[in-house]
């Protein structure tokens, strides 16, 4: 027997006919989809215990899946018309980087399921796919994928692209199954269905420490530049002022420059340094 709790207003009332408080599925699904409110009614509260049902919530979830709609329309027009082969030997060290990173998720993903934490799982994806996938990497290559005069790194890209968005969605297919399954199927022609497709798994040989290292610094050095570049810009630090180092812990997302590519070559060879005057 399975006790769960119970799915209250806005206001933490119990939905009745008298209070006219009661929210019709039907209606959320046909203004937000489906996959957003299942992964609201998964997603932000501990088992067993009560919810409350918040239209902003089911919203901010639409728009993920918005957000993961446009990002393979984006791999996929990328990929159009291009041979991709595997590119495992030859990634470069933010390839590595967003590897490594989807394998520790992997893992991380798969033993909070099999301890039934479903919420904390989905947080996790949802984190990857945003941050670190979306507003991180697919800016990063975006110089590599326009690069037509080296094969070899666009090749890289595009492989390191599709490779983690399939993995991705199908941690993320659990919580979201009709917008992973439609994409999973345009994507790739290898399995049939992500019902039945392969779950991830964890491999030592896709764990690059030093290139997480690297990349992190360069993520921090960057996001630090430029908060300290806007901050002298707008009168509110710079030379001989004090500047509150906090906020820079209070970052919220990551912000990144279109020659970052240059950056993380030089972080590479280990010549990345910032001077501040």
């Amino acid at each position: 027997v399975l006790f769960h709790g119970l799915v209250r207003d806005s206001q933490g009332r119990k939905m009745s006919k008298s209070l006219g408080n009661g929210i019709d599925p039907l209606e959320v699904i046909e203004q937000y989809g489906a996959d957003a409110l299942r992964m609201t009614l998964i997603t932000g509260n501990a088992p067993g215990n009560d919810m409350r049902f918040y239209y902003e919530r089911v919203e901010a979830n639409r728009n993920f899946a918005n957000k993961v709609w446009n990002a393979s329309r984006f791999i996929m027009m990328n990929m159009e018309g291009k041979e991709i082969t595997d590119a495992s030997d030859s990634l470069e060290p933010v390839d590595r980087w967003i590897i490594s990173k989807l394998n520790s998720l992997v893992k991380e993903v798969t033993d909070n399921m099999e301890n039934f934490e479903l919420g904390i799982a989905v947080q996790k994806i949802y984190d990857f796919i945003w941050d670190e996938f979306c507003d991180w990497y697919i800016e990063m290559v975006k110089p590599r994928l326009y690069n037509s005069d080296n094969a070899a790194s666009q090749n890289a890209a595009l492989w390191t692209l599709k490779t983690v968005l399939i993995d991705a969605l199908k941690l993320l297919h659990p919580y979201m199954p009709f917008i992973t399954e439609e994409i999973f199927r345009t994507i790739q022609s290898e399995e049939e269905s992500i019902m039945i497709s392969k779950w991830p798994e964890y491999t030592e040989a896709r764990n690059f420490a030093k290139d997480e290292k690297d990349i992190e610094m360069v993520k921090n050095t960057k996001c630090s530049w430029l908060l300290l570049d806007a901050f002298s810009r707008a009168g509110q630090g710079g030379t001989g002022e004090t500047f509150d180092w906090n906020l820079i812990k209070k970052m919220e997302k990551p912000f990144f420059l279109a020659s970052f590519t240059a950056s993380l070559q030089a972080a590479d060879a280990g010549t990345e340094s910032i001077y501040f005057s």
